[in-house]
């Protein structure tokens, strides 16, 4: 078991995530368990600073939450697609329902 744990944090420990979220707390918890898991978590609570460190060239994914104030989840991965539609996106959302999609 302890091998197993070693290499899949091994193998996880290159991966960059970009998580944005308006919910601070759920910011860290994602920041706290990803970085268990050996990636490196960056955190924001602005869509358009997260927009910001995106290129071409990044090489890790996002998460992102579906509804926040500023800028909708919907409108930021149209966004992120125009930068790169190779960037992969994982969609979340505390909600019940989810009537944008």
């Amino acid at each position: 078991m302890f091998w197993s744990l070693l290499m899949t944090q091994s193998l996880l420990s290159d991966i960059d995530i970009l998580l944005i979220d308006d919910d601070e707390d759920i910011l860290e918890s994602y920041r706290h368990l990803l970085n268990l898991a050996g990636m490196v978590a960056r955190v924001t609570d602005s869509p358009e600073k997260a927009l910001s460190l995106l290129t071409p060239e990044y090489e890790g994914a996002v998460v992102l939450d579906i509804y926040m104030p500023a800028m909708n989840g919907m409108e930021v991965l149209a966004r992120i697609q125009q930068i790169d539609p190779r960037i992969p996106v994982i969609m979340i959302t505390g909600h019940g329902d989810i009537p944008l999609l």
